[in-house]
């Protein structure tokens, strides 16, 4: 028993380690402060939700539905342009904007304006 209770725990610790969002405190370039992960994202979204998704999308007999939640940011979309979406997984939806996402559209853009 005490054995399954130390990897429980180990097991959680872990999770939080992986999870972006919860990398804190971060160090700023000098390393002699301690700022918080909480602080303004310089990046701009809006949130938004798309309603009754449903669980099961290949089963008639399951009706379960749920709120999907994203972020958009239209400031760089022209028309007739490409759409780019990026999904994340079980952590924070911020975090993964904020350090995932976003690298990922700079990547993208030299690649469509070279």
């Amino acid at each position: 028993m005490l054995i399954f209770l130390f990897l429980l725990a180990y097991g959680e610790a872990f999770m939080h380690i992986r999870d972006p969002s919860s990398w804190e405190p971060i160090r700023n370039r000098n390393g002699l402060e301690w700022i918080s992960s909480s602080r303004k994202s310089p990046y701009k979204w809006s949130e938004e939700w798309l309603e009754d998704v449903p669980v099961d999308h290949f089963s008639f007999a399951n009706k379960d539905s749920f709120k999907l939640r994203y972020f958009i940011n239209t400031d760089s979309y022209e028309k007739g342009g490409p759409i780019f979406f990026y999904t994340g997984n079980e952590g924070k939806l911020e975090g993964f904007a904020e350090n995932t996402c976003t690298s990922c559209a700079l990547i993208f853009a030299g690649v469509c304006h070279t």
